[in-house]
């Protein structure tokens, strides 16, 4: 529940944030786990590491429309917001609140590939949406990062890492390291944004109440 609840204020701050841009366009991303864990840790107690395949996790992005003007490769934009959320870990961009992020890995005018401090990640345009993301977020010496397509197209790689110190009861979990599927997917509209991530709430929720049976 504390994931979902994280989650749903991630959900909320994407509704009410302003928008700088004149004119942008939301995307929400899936992240499918196919190999790799999840560590968890409390106070003083040893970790406990699980199975993180089939594991789901999400994220949205608003960017501004003049992206969708031409078809492209690793084109990069201007960006009025990026979160994504795997287990404890949130990388956001023009938020507050998030823990992870430090900047985007992609293209820039003097270096046009996976450049560190780029003002984006890499889209590809097709037919006038963006079907595909290069590049990633990484935090502080470039860990926690979430890698888009670098082990080939529509692929993401993961490796979270434990932010802030623990209080009694209070745990972290993070992945270590992940790898999977990537899905990029237009929002028509902010409205259908809240919808959208309170859907995904509700598989979160379930995710990790049947989890926690187990």
């Amino acid at each position: 529940m504390r994931l979902g609840c994280k989650f749903l204020a991630v959900v909320v701050l994407l509704a009410v944030a302003p928008i700088t841009r004149a004119s942008p366009i939301f995307y929400g991303l899936e992240f499918t786990a196919e190999l790799g864990s999840t560590i968890t840790c409390m106070d003083i107690s040893p970790c406990i590491e699980n199975s993180a395949v089939g594991n789901q996790y999400f994220g949205f992005f608003g960017v501004d429309s003049a992206v969708l003007a031409s078809d492209g490769i690793n084109k990069g934009a201007d960006m009025a917001f990026f979160v994504i959320q795997m287990e404890d870990n949130i990388w956001a961009y023009n938020f507050p609140g998030n823990n992870s992020f430090v900047g985007f890995r992609g293209p820039r005018a003097e270096c046009p590939l996976w450049c560190l401090g780029a003002p984006s990640p890499g889209f590809d345009v097709v037919g006038g949406e963006i079907v595909r993301l290069h590049g990633g977020v990484f935090g502080f010496q470039d860990v926690p990062f979430v890698d888009f397509s670098f082990l080939g197209d529509d692929s993401f790689s993961a490796l979270g890492h434990r932010e802030g110190g623990f209080g009694l009861g209070e745990q972290f979990t993070f992945v270590s390291p992940v790898q999977g599927h990537m899905n990029v997917f237009r929002i028509p509209e902010p409205g259908s944004l809240v919808l959208l991530g309170l859907g995904l709430l509700g598989v979160v929720t379930i995710r990790r109440s049947r989890t926690s049976r187990r």
